[in-house]
């Protein structure tokens, strides 16, 4: 046996809206998870949060991180299995285990840990003792004062203030797993519990315990030199689960409700704070060490969009006395027209799709001559490929005139441009025509395989440029394009922009593992708006059909707001309401409610 240190577990369970926390059928929530941080504002006002825990918009809110999180819709068999299944294994192998429920009164704490219309902690517990191998024996351990009835309990259930005890036999000795109802918490006010009499000294005196309590957590977190155990029978009793030689979970029952949400935020605070204790655990074989998760990057605004959603047509462009030429084409909005590098196929460029047809954009990629379907008679020179170094781009009839062609027969004044590599040379040499410069918005120059005609040419360049470069090899050494990258900025200013990217297993990966960052890239570029950021405010509460603790259909109003959520959210949300709107619209409420 060695002593491991080993920090307290601490899960939230969060219960369904109660019937009289619903006002007219809407409900209005003070906290929202993300995990493993849950975040509780106390103010009745909607706060919007980045992923990063920023604060988006004015308001107060309080983020505490925890081990496990539940939400009204998780049963009570989730939680078992999560954060206790294991304590039940771990008591066989000669570990002492605790698991005790702290909360406010009337947010779950007998549900979960005796039950009701579903099997508690305790029964959940017994199953799988019962179901072990060997003979179970089971006692209960006083408190050491009379029992003290828990404020959140019917008066029907006679569960005691007391402990349930479970050993085996099979196990090594002083192998114990207690299940615990704890009493309410710390910010319970005796005066909401509508008691008297003897009632109310019992209260009184679960108030006191709870004041011992936290005094006993506040000097194990500051590492005080004495710990007040003694203090109070309650205090004595969990010596080992908080702080000794005892693996604890502590599960912290919260309300959702807004009127709550001083107590919700009182019960969280002690929940975090029992997070810091490490307790000293006897084990007898050394458990590894997992394995850091790595964090999970939030999904792409168009991530939802299936390969039929972003399936171009093909169509036949006719493009005069050039030809024809094979297009796949999808969308409306702005035009955007992609070429790839030799063979410049239209479908080299697909991948691009999901992210311009979700942000308002119509594309048409192209398969230049001999590439692709643009084959045969009546194409575009004859269906021959063109020459593919940049200072051919502006020969007669050649990939500039084509480009052009394809935008005049779509009857657009303007056109942005994407190329990768040779398809990124023909929209440099397309910027830098007097003939072709007036028919580009925009370019996005990915990998370009380009040549100044002249020195310094790019200088004169007046059209808006995205540079992209990922690789490095032989054929396109950034080291090479540096200058002229330089030499872009000079002459654009603000309007120009780059994406420079280091991949050192390019041949093994290629730039699909940076495909993320470069198509929000392009598409910030192209509209000038991140599609990962998030609105700067919210100022109406986002609504969810929901369901009461009795099963009532109710409309959830949250008060915590993820950034990382919004896209899918209504953009009225985050409109600043107009002031005088406001008061006719409030007016108009009042008036209806009155007649």
């Amino acid at each position: 046996l060695f002593m491991s240190g080993s920090n307290i577990t601490v899960a939230i369970r969060v219960r369904p809206a109660l019937p009289r926390e619903v006002v007219n059928g809407e409900f209005h929530s003070c906290l929202a998870m993300h995990p493993p941080l849950v975040y509780l504002t106390p103010t009745n006002h909607p706060v919007l949060i980045h992923d990063d825990g920023r604060v988006v918009s004015e308001g107060e809110v309080r983020r505490f991180e925890f081990d496990h999180l539940f939400d009204h819709t998780t049963d009570t068999a989730t939680v078992y299995r999560h954060c206790c299944r294991p304590l039940v294994t771990q008591s066989f192998q000669g570990i002492n285990t605790t698991i005790f429920a702290y909360g406010q009164t009337g947010t779950g704490k007998t549900h979960t840990i005796a039950g009701d219309s579903e099997l508690g902690l305790i029964g959940l517990v017994g199953q799988d003792c019962f179901s072990a191998p060997g003979t179970v024996q089971i006692k209960a351990a006083s408190a050491a004062r009379p029992p003290t009835p828990n404020l959140t309990r019917p008066a029907h259930d006679p569960m005691p203030f007391s402990p349930i005890m479970w050993s085996s036999p099979e196990a090594p000795p002083n192998s114990t797993l207690l299940t615990w109802q704890g009493p309410s918490g710390s910010t319970n006010r005796v005066t909401d519990s509508g008691v008297s009499g003897q009632d109310l000294g019992d209260a009184r005196s679960i108030n006191t315990a709870l004041f011992h309590l936290i005094n006993v957590v506040q000097a194990l977190i500051t590492r005080a030199k004495w710990v007040p155990y003694k203090d109070d029978p309650l205090t004595y009793l969990l010596k080992d689960a908080l702080g000794g030689n005892c693996q604890t979970t502590v599960i912290a029952t919260v309300s959702p409700a807004q009127r709550h949400a001083r107590e919700s935020e009182g019960t969280l605070r002690f929940a975090a704070g029992c997070s810091k204790i490490k307790n000293n655990v006897k084990v007898n074989i050394s458990q590894p060490k997992a394995k850091a998760v790595a964090p999970v990057a939030a999904p792409l605004p168009w991530a939802h969009l299936t390969p039929a959603d972003c399936t171009p047509h093909r169509e036949w462009l006719a493009l005069g006395s050039l030809g024809k030429l094979s297009c796949l084409m999808g969308g409306e909005g702005a035009l955007v027209i992609a070429l790839h590098g030799y063979p410049s196929e239209a479908q080299s460029c697909a991948w691009l799709l999901p992210a311009l047809l979700h942000s308002g954009f119509r594309v048409v990629c192209v398969d230049m001559p001999g590439c692709g379907s643009s084959v045969g008679p009546g194409v575009v020179n004859e269906g021959r490929p063109l020459k593919t170094r940049s200072e051919y781009n502006l020969e007669p009839r050649g990939a500039a005139d084509i480009v052009l062609a394809v935008i005049q027969h779509l009857q657009a004044q303007s056109a942005t441009v994407f190329g990768y590599d040779w398809g990124a040379g023909i929209a440099l040499s397309m910027a830098t025509s007097k003939r072709h410069r007036n028919c580009l918005s925009k370019i996005v120059v990915f990998h370009p395989s380009y040549n100044e005609p002249e020195k310094d040419a790019l200088k004169l360049l007046t059209t808006p440029t995205l540079v992209v470069w990922v690789k490095e090899d032989q054929f396109h050494r950034w080291a090479t394009w540096k200058s002229l990258n330089a030499n872009l900025r000079a002459a654009l200013g603000t309007h120009h922009s780059d994406l420079i990217l280091s991949e050192k297993e390019y041949g093994k990966y290629g730039w699909r593992r940076h495909h993320s960052e470069i198509e929000c890239k392009i598409v910030t570029f192209l509209t000038g708006t991140d599609p990962m950021g998030a609105p700067a405010a919210v100022y109406q509460r986002p609504q969810h059909s929901d369901l009461s603790t009795q099963g009532h259909r109710i409309t959830r109003q949250d008060n915590v707001v993820f950034a990382s959520e919004t896209a899918a959210m209504d953009p009225r949300l985050f409109e600043k309401p107009d002031p005088a709107q406001a008061a006719v619209a409030e007016f108009a409420k009042a008036w209806a409610r009155a007649w």
